[in-house]
């Protein structure tokens, strides 16, 4: 593979530039994307990629408070476009859902992507379709997983990546984390998480932007393919067999509220539908909250 990537950061002060030989001794993932994705060519901004046809343009820091805050900075600044997307080799504050602290160590993919505009009706699905787009994205690289609802991503031996989405402004970002070469021990995640940490095993080995160039072309394609059908298809057909926890018992937790039952599926909102067979209220709706399965 050749290529290489693009850092550009000019007045903004919450991140700091790469250079290949920088990223090279942060980890030897990262030493494996030096090599795989050589040679450099360098521009006035920094290096530039030969890949960004296809996965967009990818700007590359060498760490940052969060790649959700670089890339909202640089899009106010014209400088990201749809598609274009951040990657971190490290992030200081990185965050999950509720604002929750994400584990960012180097070895990992930190990324966010900015997207365009989602039509109407897909509005209220974005986090479902990303996450079903980054499923899906995984496969060439040889990873079957499951989106725990909404956003989440499974294997068989936990939790190994989540999804961010956030409008400001009217720009829309999406912020991924993967676990690639470390998962948070225990004490470093939450004390109510539903599930242990796992790393994704990727065969053959990938460093952090190789991995992103191929789950990002890849994603662009499915979400520009789903878009053009319905979300009645694209939930029933497409993202139901990709669902963690489908026909098990589980429990919904939203604040002091707590919901058991049987999950059914997803109604045409995104909503979760969780069967309560034999207690009041029989079948209902869930807008927010975590899961747990039993």
């Amino acid at each position: 593979m050749s290529g290489s990537f693009e850092t550009a950061l000019h007045s903004i002060t919450i991140a700091s530039p790469a250079t290949p030989t920088g990223l090279a001794a942060l980890h030897p993932s990262w030493a494996r994307d030096v090599d795989d994705l050589g040679p450099w060519h360098e521009v006035p901004e920094g290096f530039e990629t030969g890949m960004q046809a296809s996965a967009g343009p990818v700007i590359v820091l060498d760490s940052c408070a969060s790649t959700m805050d670089a890339a909202f900075e640089m899009a106010l600044a014209d400088r990201l476009s749809p598609w274009a997307s951040v990657v971190a080799a490290r992030q200081e504050q990185g965050r999950g859902q509720l604002r929750r602290g994400w584990v960012s160590t180097p070895g990992n993919l930190h990324v966010t992507l900015r997207l365009p505009e989602f039509s109407a009706a897909f509005a209220a699905l974005c986090p479902l379709l990303l996450g079903y787009a980054a499923s899906v994205a995984l496969e060439p690289l040889g990873v079957d997983t499951l989106v725990k609802w909404p956003n989440d991503l499974l294997t068989s031996g936990g939790k190994v990546g989540g999804l961010l989405v956030e409008e400001r402004r009217g720009i829309l970002l999406v912020g991924m984390g993967l676990n690639l070469s470390h998962a948070p021990l225990v004490g470093e995640l939450r004390r109510d998480h539903a599930l242990a940490a796992g790393v994704l095993r990727l065969d053959p080995p990938r460093g952090p932007l190789c991995t992103w160039l191929v789950m990002g072309s890849g994603m662009r394609r499915t979400l520009n393919g789903t878009l053009a059908g319905s979300p009645r298809d694209f939930l029933t057909r497409l993202l139901r067999p990709r669902l963690a926890f489908l026909g098990r018992r589980v429990r919904v937790v939203d604040g002091s509220t707590q919901v058991e039952g049987v999950f059914e599926g997803l109604d045409e909102d995104g909503s979760l539908r969780i069967d309560r067979s034999g207690r009041e209220g029989g079948m209902v709706r869930l807008y927010s909250g975590s899961i747990y399965p039993l």
